[in-house]
């Protein structure tokens, strides 16, 4: 699988890939493509996940339109997280633990 496709599987592709329900154009597409395979294999890892917190089996009509929000929602959740803003507010979190942790020991001693 070292080629990619210049067009990537839809939503609506993405969600059947992810619930199992591949087509012929399916399959053939993530044989070629890397980007969709990643893709496919993280909805589905999202999916397993949900399905291990719930005691009760969700229809698959809502997988997939969980699925779709994902998808869509990604390049926003993604750009979060690389913010550089976020990982000094990660820093500055963990530095204030660690000062909170140390005056306790200290205080205890």
């Amino acid at each position: 699988m070292s080629k990619e496709n210049s067009e990537h599987l839809t939503e609506e592709q993405m969600a059947d890939a992810a619930s199992d329900m591949l087509t012929d154009e399916i399959r053939e597409h993530l044989v070629i493509c890397d980007v969709c395979v990643k893709e496919v294999k993280e909805l589905k890892s999202i999916a397993d996940t949900i399905k291990t917190l719930e005691d009760e089996d969700i229809p698959s009509s809502v997988e997939r339109r969980i699925f779709r929000a994902l998808h869509r929602n990604k390049p926003k959740i993604t750009k979060i997280l690389e913010s550089p803003m976020l990982s000094i507010l990660f820093a500055v979190i963990i530095i204030f633990l660690l000062y909170l942790m140390i005056g306790m020991l200290l205080v205890d001693q």
